[in-house]
């Protein structure tokens, strides 16, 4: 029995250097909400793929006409690959209907990136 114990005792349990999943869908919500503020400054940190000023308004411009927006987070995962990463999968709103879709949101030194 007391072994029992001592081995649920480190379940849930973050291991050192994991991701924080509470963050990670906090990064995922912060990229939607700069796309949508169209802050380019936010999004060009965010995305390692968006290198200048002029990547980021292509972006906005095919962005903006699919439509996307961020309708839920449905779940948040530790991405087994990396622990310092999750994959966060949610439900986008577009004119073409709803989706989901996953995204991975990976930790970095200076903040998180996002790539679909």
């Amino acid at each position: 029995m007391v072994v029992a114990m001592v081995a649920l005792a480190g379940c849930g349990k973050r291991k050192p250097g994991a991701v924080d999943l509470g963050a990670a869908r906090a990064a995922v919500e912060a990229y939607f909400t700069a796309a949508k503020a169209e802050d380019c400054v936010t999004l060009m940190r965010m995305m390692p793929t968006l290198k200048t000023p002029a990547d980021c308004s292509s972006y906005l411009h095919e962005w903006k006409e699919v439509g996307n927006q961020l309708d839920a987070v449905l779940e948040v995962t530790r991405d087994g690959r990396d622990p310092g990463a999750a994959i966060v999968l949610i439900r986008l709103h577009a004119t073409k209907g709803d989706r989901e879709v996953r995204v991975r949101a990976q930790r970095g030194p200076s903040g998180f990136t996002i790539v679909f």
